[in-house]
């Protein structure tokens, strides 16, 4: 029978997982609507480390809307 000592991968990324849903119920349950939700997944993608991520993200997110929330560079 093998012991073990301290958490597993999979515990620290079970905890991880269950503070981001704590999170995003508090984001939830402080009265945001859609267009809020998106934007704060907005500003969190500009504070990943990986850019390309980011890039992906924030292209896909003004995709899917076209609310002023969003500034687009007209000219």
């Amino acid at each position: 029978m093998i012991n073990h000592y301290g958490e597993t991968n999979s515990d620290e990324k079970l905890k991880k997982i269950q503070l981001c849903r704590e999170i995003t119920k508090k984001i939830v349950d402080f009265g945001v609507d859609d267009d809020q939700i998106l934007s704060i997944i907005k500003f969190l993608s500009y504070e990943l480390e990986n850019v390309e991520k980011m890039k992906l993200l924030t292209d896909f997110i003004k995709e899917l809307d076209n609310d002023i929330l969003f500034v687009r560079n007209e000219e």
